[in-house]
Parts: C-alpha cells; sequence; structure tokens
C-alpha cells in the first residue's frame, strides 16, 4: 500500500505535493476539534433523549402532573450522574495506587520537582501561580459543565 502511495505522489508536480502536505497538515490540525465537537454532540443527543424517555415513561406510568414528572426525572438522573461520578472516582484510585506502586521512583522525582519549584518562588509568585491555578481551573469548570 505504501508503495502505490510513493508511486502516486512521485508522479504528482511540487505544488500539488505541497497542497496535499497543506491539506493533511490542515486536518491534522483540524480534527481533534471536530471529534470533539462530535463527542460533545452525541454526549448531548444521548442526555436529551435518556431525559425525553424517562419523562415520557414516568408521566404515562405514574399519571404526574408535568411539573412532577420534571422533577422526579430531575433526581433519577442526578442520581444515575453521581453514581458513574463515584465509579469512576473509585476506579481512577485505584489506578493510582497501581501506578505509585509500579513506578514510585518517577512519583519520588516529579514531587521533587514540584517541591523544588515551589522553594524557589518568591511569596508574589506562589500567590500568583495559587490565584491563576484556581481561576483557571474554576473557569474550565464553568465552561465544560
Amino acid at each position: 500500500m505504501i508503495t502505490i502511495i510513493q508511486r502516486w505522489l512521485s508522479k504528482l508536480t511540487k505544488q500539488r505535493r505541497m497542497s496535499l502536505a497543506l491539506i493533511a497538515f490542515g486536518l491534522l490540525i483540524t480534527m481533534p476539534g471536530m471529534m470533539g465537537h462530535a463527542f460533545i454532540w452525541i454526549v448531548i443527543h444521548i442526555y436529551e433523549m435518556l431525559e425525553f424517555i424517562l419523562d415520557e415513561a414516568i408521566h404515562h406510568f405514574f399519571e404526574t402532573s408535568r411539573h412532577a414528572t420534571q422533577v422526579i426525572v430531575f433526581y433519577l438522573m442526578a442520581g444515575l450522574f453521581l453514581c458513574g461520578f463515584y465509579l469512576l472516582v473509585r476506579r481512577l484510585l485505584v489506578l493510582y495506587r497501581h501506578a505509585v506502586n509500579v513506578y514510585p521512583q518517577w512519583r519520588n522525582v516529579q514531587k521533587e520537582k514540584i517541591t523544588e519549584f515551589w522553594a524557589s518562588l518568591s511569596w508574589v509568585n506562589k500567590i500568583q501561580v495559587f490565584f491563576g491555578s484556581t481561576f483557571s481551573g474554576a473557569f474550565l469548570v464553568l465552561w465544560v459543565f
């Protein structure tokens, strides 16, 4: 397969090869953004579909008002997501413990680097690092959720 592509590229002019390289580079740059957008789009639509199905099922089976149905669905979905988040945190803690046991030297080196970096900062820079990371994290959480 590679030899076919190499023969095909050798027949192209230099200008067309450069154009193909620019197109490939453009796709390489834009593809992660498009894939992230597609993933978010899929997650949002799955969420909306689950919400609609639960809303209609609860309204049909329990014959509640629309407001009561929406409240029930909200708490059901909040419970589902909190359960999923709890399971994710448990799994991440297991992975963290495994990584600490498998790579203890790497962890110690990284811990020393962070400690030396923090000790070398002046108190003004420490405040800047603290508030910069706090506000950046808060912005990221608000932007994502």
